[in-house]
């Protein structure tokens, strides 16, 4: 596709965790470890993943993406609900009722 010479390459993601982390990569370890693995995110929403946090990899042109951090405290959401949560225990939550939660008070 698109004209790529390794088309019948078969490129597999993996579970990784992050062994450090700054800017806009991390470190894993895990699987393949990589280095300076850029973090993928939808467009608009800017996160790195701290240390310990279980992610996905994908090598990707010779290095490595981290497609994201492995969702924990799901339990809290329903289907179609959003949770944005920083490492400081700073939380929004966004329910399918409309309403919306900052750090668990309703605004």
């Amino acid at each position: 596709m698109f004209g790529n010479k390794n088309e019948n390459l078969e490129v597999k993601p993996q579970f990784a965790i992050v062994a450090d982390s700054g800017g806009s990569t991390v470190n894993t370890q895990g699987g393949i470890p990589y280095l300076n693995a850029n973090v993928a995110a939808p467009y608009g929403i800017t996160s790195v993943p701290p240390k310990s946090t279980r992610t996905v990899t994908l090598p990707l042109g010779g290095g490595a993406v981290c497609l994201g951090a492995i969702v924990e405290n799901g339990s809290l959401l329903q289907p179609g609900e959003i949770m944005l949560r920083s490492q400081g225990g700073a939380e929004i939550i966004l329910k399918n009722n409309g309403k919306v939660y900052i750090n668990g008070k309703e605004v």
